[in-house]
């Protein structure tokens, strides 16, 4: 049997739970950049499949609790806009299914 890719070594750890684009670079062995760069291929891969949901939870302001909701960007944000703070939890991803 072939050895997992990248991406489905992703989708794997992804259905277990919900991990920050870092924790999969730790994770896997490979740079946060290419983390970002799989998940949005992993999450047009599990949208093909019936029932399974790709699930970002979005980026927060630690300082006044902001959240960044309508942020499609699977990057963690710079600032935030009300407070200017830079503490910004980063987003978690996971797959849910049935």
């Amino acid at each position: 049997m072939a050895a997992l890719t990248i991406r489905q070594h992703i989708i794997e750890a992804l259905r277990v739970t919900r991990y920050s684009s870092k924790d999969l670079a730790a994770f896997l062995g490979i740079s946060e950049r290419h983390v970002e760069e799989h998940l949005l291929h992993v999450a047009r891969t599990v949208a093909r499949e019936p029932g399974v949901r790709f699930i970002l939870e979005p980026a927060a302001c630690e300082e006044c609790g902001y959240v960044f909701r309508r942020r499609s960007r699977v990057t963690r944000p710079a600032r935030c806009p009300c407070c200017r703070s830079e503490r910004i939890a980063a987003p978690r991803y996971g797959i849910e299914q049935p």
